[in-house]
């Protein structure tokens, strides 16, 4: 399990660089979103190419995000692989 936590817009900028060099394609689906009063989720389906292998990859996940005095407080991803 690979658990990273990111705090600040130049560690965002790397984490989302890093990630574009991985995939030559990534497209997220069945996107749907769950709202409560201090917290909402998204649940999603993602299609990826490795770069490096061409390999397809799917997986389903959940963000979830909280808010504190109106701004993004935290985001968490969690992501499973399926087999299409």
């Amino acid at each position: 399990m690979l658990t990273r936590s990111l705090a600040g817009p130049a560690a965002i900028r790397e984490h989302l660089a890093e990630r574009k060099a991985l995939f030559s394609a990534q497209r997220f689906h069945e996107v749907a979103y769950h709202h409560a009063p201090d917290m909402t989720f998204m649940t999603f389906r993602v299609s990826e190419t490795v770069r490096a292998t061409g390999e397809q990859r799917e997986q389903r996940g959940v963000e979830s995000y909280t808010f504190r005095n109106g701004r993004l407080a935290t985001k968490d991803v969690y992501r499973k692989p399926i087999m299409v």
